[in-house]
């Protein structure tokens, strides 16, 4: 893009400085600083033949025969890469900047954060659990005393006494919540539960000015799932980018406007890498480590 170039988008154009101003205005700004960093550790992730046209045929099933699965040399590879991108529309250039560039975000996501994501399950397991309770509340504690005996050691009925003394007579049926959260209850109320002793009845506890008496019906513990898996290494993964845009931006100077360098070719490089040696449509590599 020359100097004078401007950005066209419906009916308005966006010129020079008003490119920078919009980036902030529409809160841009730290996600294009985050992809600048994000290239400095995408230049070290290789990608194998294999892994190029295995993903590529995965995500949109361009190929169609199957029997092509074992064209993994150099030149049968580029015959396939040239057909995708006729089919697509785009050219060689922006596969290589943006195809195989999210390629080799995800290999870079499943190569630095998916060891952690056990040991972060077990850290936030416990917000993750869900629970059913039934409860009763009222404001006198010596009722409340009253009712947890009456359930505990007389076998009342725990619905019957919700409906005739709660305060807030629940309407579900047999006075059952739906699933919450473990996390999302008072911590008074979700540290009973952390036994996870089903239908356990538990002495009065005030809460916000009420004496709950509670019974845990359903414990549902998290699983790691492959579901759970892909969220967890996403959020490790926005973490620590996030981490990286506010340790760079913290740093005097580091992200400023300024005129445009008017250097050589041979003696540009920008953010790290060294964009006058790379040949046409490759990546630039970097000479920093990914952390």
């Amino acid at each position: 893009m020359s100097s004078n170039s401007c950005l066209r988008i419906g009916q308005r154009l966006l010129c020079d400085d008003q490119i920078v101003e919009s980036l902030v205005e529409y809160n841009l700004f730290e996600p294009l600083i985050g992809q600048v960093i994000l290239d400095q550790s995408l230049a070290d992730v290789p990608l194998s033949n294999q892994e190029i046209y295995s993903a590529l045929v995965e995500g949109d099933k361009l190929a169609g025969d199957q029997s092509a699965g074992d064209k993994t040399e150099a030149a049968s590879l580029d015959d396939f890469l040239m057909q995708w991108c006729q089919q697509h529309q785009v050219t060689w250039d922006y596969l290589h900047r943006v195809v195989l560039r999210e390629l080799r975000l995800e290999k870079f996501k499943h190569l630095w954060f998916e060891p952690k994501i056990i040991s972060e399950f077990l850290r936030i397991k416990p917000n993750l659990d869900q629970v059913v309770y039934s409860r009763i509340q009222v404001e006198d504690f010596f009722l409340a005393q009253e009712l947890y005996f009456q359930i505990q050691e007389d076998g009342a009925d725990f619905f019957e006494l919700a409906r005739e003394y709660s305060v807030e007579a629940e309407q579900r049926d047999e006075s059952w919540t739906e699933p919450v959260a473990l996390a999302s209850l008072p911590t008074e109320i979700s540290a009973l539960f952390q036994d996870g002793q089903e239908r356990k009845v538990h002495q009065p506890v005030l809460v916000n000015g009420l004496f709950w008496v509670v019974r845990l019906e359903r414990l549902y513990p998290s699983r790691l799932t492959k579901a759970m898996r892909s969220i967890l290494l996403e959020q490790l993964y926005r973490k620590w980018l996030q981490s990286k845009i506010e340790e760079l931006i913290a740093q005097p100077g580091a992200v400023a406007l300024q005129p445009q360098p008017s250097l050589a070719p041979e003696d540009l490089v920008l953010s790290g890498l060294d964009i006058s040696s790379a040949p046409e449509g490759e990546a630039p590599k970097s000479e920093q480590a990914p952390f």
